[in-house]
């Protein structure tokens, strides 16, 4: 059994960010928290108060936030557009990841995009250390906001990325990250990363890869680093949990469903 596959006794809460365009994937998505290797506190959807999330959220058991009570900012207040295509939303979700330590009662949490299934067990705490998935490609962009954000040098930089659709985040260690952040800036976490963007990329932010490099520059001996082995599909998949295992399961960790690369993909044909 690999150390990603033991049990942890450790207790952690869920949070899974949603908009009304996940909720095809999100049954499988809390279905497939059975392979998380923890005993799990919360299950946390946060979410615009709109009635049908709600009611899957209450169907599933899972605690609901409006996702407007999280932040004391809104998806309005960013004004991140690019090209005539508004991503406010986008960060938004970000940075609800990044404040999500006052939604639970665990010292960890665990975030999972609400197009990402898990195939596979996993624990995401080894012997003391959290299980960082990173997968083999990244994207420059991130790297030149975290440059800003935190003054961090090109050699600083794993040729990694922590971007695996997935992230345990550790209270004391986000918090860390969020003072580092106000002490650079000398604003609140959540303005600088905003003030940080820049307005001419698409994707010029990514809270994993962040959060996760802090912890490897600062925290080196707390990380355990392990390939994420991800399927992402082009197509968004009807199969129950049970379906996707079989296929699945023998080459991957987990699948994602992405928007944007179905997106992607229908402006190529």
């Amino acid at each position: 059994m690999s150390k990603s596959q033991s049990y942890s006794e450790i207790p952690i809460d869920v949070l899974i960010p949603v908009i009304k365009k996940d909720l095809s994937t999100l049954p499988l998505v809390i279905e497939s928290l059975k392979y998380v290797s923890h005993l799990i506190k919360d299950i946390i959807i946060v979410a615009p108060d709109e009635r049908e999330i709600k009611n899957l959220a209450f169907e599933k058991k899972c605690k609901f936030v409006d996702e407007n009570t999280v932040l004391t900012i809104q998806k309005k207040d960013i004004n991140y557009i690019v090209n005539g295509r508004d991503r406010s939303g986008w960060i938004f979700q970000q940075l609800i990841k990044l404040n999500g330590e006052k939604l639970g009662n665990c010292e960890h949490y665990l975030v999972v995009d609400a197009d990402t299934i898990f195939l596979r067990p996993q624990s995401f705490i080894h012997r003391d250390k959290v299980v960082f998935n990173c997968a083999d490609k990244y994207r420059l962009e991130y790297f030149k906001t975290l440059q800003k954000l935190l003054g961090y040098k090109n050699h600083d930089f794993l040729p990694l990325s922590f971007i695996s659709h997935h992230i345990l985040f550790e209270k004391g260690k986000l918090l860390d990250f969020k003072n580092a952040i106000e002490l650079y800036h000398k604003k609140p976490w959540f303005l600088a990363i905003i003030d940080c963007l820049d307005k001419k990329e698409w994707c010029s932010f990514s809270e994993y890869e962040s959060y996760g490099h802090f912890c490897y520059i600062n925290y080196s001996n707390y990380c355990d680093l392990e390939y994420w082995f991800n399927y992402n599909s082009l197509e968004r998949n009807s199969d129950s949990l049970e379906n996707l295992y079989s296929k699945l399961s023998p080459k991957y960790k987990s699948v994602s469903f992405q928007h944007y690369i179905v997106n992607r993909a229908k402006k190529a044909v």
